[in-house]
């Protein structure tokens, strides 16, 4: 359980530079002069397509689209966002809760993402 926590707070730490630091294969991590080779963040290269199915709402709207696909469309934006957003947060949880000096500013986080206003 330890070592996924491990795995988790070093692609988390990566994620904050825009790239994964998730422990890879030797073939994976280096190309063929044995340099470096860092994966793009799964999270971020949801955001982009994320927003590109953002534009081609806007695009749909100015040509006057029926309003069921630009409907179906937001469905799918929301559902989207609220996807990764689950994913940061409980990546975010898992950064906090493991440093005893975090953990406060985490249920503050949370506190304030779902209070009630």
């Amino acid at each position: 359980m330890m070592d996924s926590i491990d795995v988790r707070l070093r692609r988390i730490e990566g994620s904050r530079k825009g790239f994964s630091t998730s422990s890879a294969t030797h073939s994976d991590s280096e190309n063929q002069q044995g340099k470096q080779v860092r994966k793009p963040d799964p999270v971020i290269h949801r955001l982009n397509r994320i927003a590109g199915q953002v534009e081609g709402i806007k695009e749909m709207y100015n040509e006057g689209r029926d309003c069921m696909e630009l409907a179906q469309q937001v469905v799918a934006v929301r559902s989207a966002l609220a996807s990764v957003g689950k994913e940061i947060v409980s990546g975010e949880a898992v950064r906090c809760l493991a440093s005893r000096t975090k953990q406060k500013e985490f249920a503050r986080m949370i506190q304030n993402l779902f209070s009630i206003s």
